[in-house]
């Protein structure tokens, strides 16, 4: 779809897409400034301080679907404007109400709030948006950013101002967001319904549904404790502050912002299917990296790589919960959105307990395995979300493979892997090889052949994943239609 189509078939997006970005950033800065503030400023316990937060997550996941029935029975926008109205109204508290017992209203009051929010704008998106995930990824960019702002405007106003200013500047931005979504909603009334969402339109919206959940969450639950992880190893083993640590980590937040803006050609080019299984087989590989307890900039390195992967992955996921869910797009959004919180939850909690008992080594090894296996059981998730999957209509599964281009692939990787295995070999004859050290070698060699060694395992790692990604899952003929070299489908 080009954007002059894409503007005329979303005259009314761009609001929302602000609106996300006006919203998202305090939800996002609340949940980092929550635990200091009850400490700080209201002398919480740390038992205390966890009760506070679990309240805000227990309310966003027992509304969640009640959200969904309430979308799917009003109008989507205006449930949305009135989340960020809620949200608004628990900073303003947390601003003025001082005391341990208030906060914990304004808590609950800030997850429901947020339900009713995302859950609204995302079976918006879903109901209005394209099959490529085009709304999806605009969608995700918008938050990225809105949350990039409100960080680095956190930091500044925390620093000088206090935490009653920061919470006033978060209230003020949700209610800009509740305005821009209030002119939406003027400016749909009166229009008709679209196709999709009319009342009595009853198409499949939970059927099979579960197992495409669970990998939403399992997928949400890694990404997040590899984000857990790479925090508590810069601080723990490097001693980096809080500046120092989001120095490392800014660049992969702001792949995070700019990927999926491009994420529907890879959705289109591929499928969404192709791209889940790519997406979180190219996460493994670059997890699994972190067990040679790389330098920091390595680090940084691997968070982007994996914050571009999650920025395809996810507009494709939520794409295909909301494909042709009919009027119940609310509640399949809802479930969702609480799969993806209950998988955060368990992540965080799960890799904060490996990495304090094993290290890093052992963590990153263990959610590398994870990112694979999901990866491996996405096909057949995704056959048992729909049996419209494969459908002449979506034409991802329909057309011709161009296996010639898969076994050129593998025999790149085989001299690709010829190549490496004797330029290891002479790095560990000068002492710089970091893998034979993984065995006991000396590593005693110059430092900088060390680290091109180390940027060469992670390139080969990555040329394996494509080699293997091609050979179980070729390009189709419509994607090599202007190559030169015919297809092979002889298998």
């Amino acid at each position: 779809m080009t954007d002059s189509a894409d503007r005329q078939r979303f005259p009314r997006s761009e609001r929302v897409f602000y609106s996300a970005a006006f919203a998202g950033g305090p939800m996002e800065v609340l949940e980092f400034i929550l635990p200091l503030y009850s400490g700080a400023i209201l002398g919480a316990s740390p038992a205390e301080i966890g009760a506070l937060v679990a309240v805000c997550a227990v309310a966003a996941l027992v509304t969640r679907p009640l959200c969904g029935i309430l979308v799917d029975r009003a109008n989507k926008i205006a449930v949305a404007a009135a989340g960020a109205l809620l949200h608004a109204g628990s900073l303003i508290g947390f601003a003025w109400v001082g005391g341990l017992a208030p906060a914990f209203a304004m808590a609950a009051l800030s997850g429901i709030g947020g339900s009713f929010f995302w859950v609204g704008v995302r079976s918006w998106v879903g109901a209005e948006s394209d099959p490529d995930g085009r709304g999806f990824g605009r969608l995700l960019s918008f938050e990225g950013t809105g949350a990039l702002i409100a960080y680095v405007l956190c930091f500044v106003a925390l620093e000088d101002l206090g935490y009653p200013a920061v919470f006033a500047l978060g209230a003020a931005s949700g209610v800009v967001a509740a305005v821009l979504l209030g002119f939406t909603v003027r400016a749909a009334a009166g229009k008709p319904l679209p196709e999709q969402d009319r009342p009595g339109e009853d198409r499949p919206a939970a059927k099979g549904l579960l197992p495409f959940l669970v990998v939403c969450g399992v997928t949400a639950a890694l990404e997040a404790g590899m984000s857990l992880l790479l925090i508590l190893h810069l601080q723990t083993e490097h001693q980096y502050g809080p500046y120092e640590i989001a120095s490392v980590l800014a660049p992969g937040f702001i792949a995070f912002i700019v990927v999926p803006n491009f994420a529907h050609h890879v959705l289109a080019r591929l499928g969404k299917r192709t791209a889940v299984v790519l997406a979180l087989l190219a996460s493994a590989l670059v997890t699994g990296a972190l067990a040679t307890e790389p330098e920091p900039w390595v680090l940084g390195l691997v968070w982007i790589l994996a914050a571009a992967a999650l920025g395809i992955a996810l507009p494709a996921e939520q794409s295909a919960v909301a494909d042709r869910a009919g009027a119940r797009i609310g509640q399949r959004i809802s479930y969702y959105e609480t799969a993806q919180l209950a998988g955060v939850a368990a992540g965080t909690a799960g890799v904060g307990a490996l990495y304090q008992s094993a290290g890093i080594a052992i963590t990153a090894a263990a959610a590398a395995v994870g990112l694979a296996l999901t990866a491996a059981v996405v096909p057949r998730a995704w056959r048992a979300l729909t049996t419209e999957a494969a459908s002449p209509a979506r034409g991802a599964d329909t057309r011709v493979l161009d296996r010639e281009h898969s076994r050129r692939r593998r025999r790149d990787w085989y001299w690709h892997s010829g190549v490496f295995v004797a330029g290891h070999g002479v790095l560990w004859l000068l002492g710089a090889s970091s893998l034979a050290a993984g065995f006991g070698a000396p590593l005693d060699g110059p430092e900088w052949l060390t680290t091109v060694g180390r940027i060469w395992v992670i390139v080969y790692l990555v040329d394996a994943a494509g080699a293997l990604f091609f050979t179980l899952f070729p390009r189709t003929a419509k994607n090599a239609e202007n190559s030169e070299t015919a297809p092979d489908n002889s298998g």
